[in-house]
């Protein structure tokens, strides 16, 4: 999923926080120049690393959803300096299977799979008390 996916939510977000969406290679507007190479979520992280460096050096708040929640945790694991944090929504089996092996309380947030999409609003309020806390 690209950019537009997250267009309301970007929206809402952007009324108290700095935004930054961009598309990852291959989709919507984004392009791929070697379609030899394999896209693995490393690869991602490297690129989601690239842009947040042409904003700011700050630690940033990512989130993903899906497999650009496994980008946001790739990113973490590559850059910890720079204090990054997923607030991504992973698969829910997945995250909920990861949280108990990490000793972790998961985030619930509204809405399903896709729950920024469909109930932007909601979901934004909770992601703005998450990276309160």
């Amino acid at each position: 999923m690209g950019a537009s996916g997250f267009a309301a939510l970007a929206e809402l977000m952007a009324r108290h926080y700095t935004v930054v969406t961009y598309d990852p290679r291959g989709s919507e507007l984004s392009t791929v120049t070697d379609r030899t190479e394999t896209t693995t979520h490393e690869l991602l992280a490297e690129d989601v690393h690239r842009v947040l460096k042409t904003v700011s050096d700050d630690p940033a708040a990512v989130l993903g959803s899906s497999g650009g929640a496994v980008t946001g945790l790739a990113l973490v694991t590559a850059y910890p300096e720079r204090g990054a944090t997923s607030a991504g929504q992973l698969a829910h089996r997945g995250g909920l299977a990861l949280a108990g092996h990490l000793g972790l309380t998961p985030t619930e947030c509204p809405g399903d799979h896709g729950g920024f999409a469909g109930e932007a609003p909601a979901f934004a309020e909770r992601l703005r008390q998450v990276l309160a806390d």
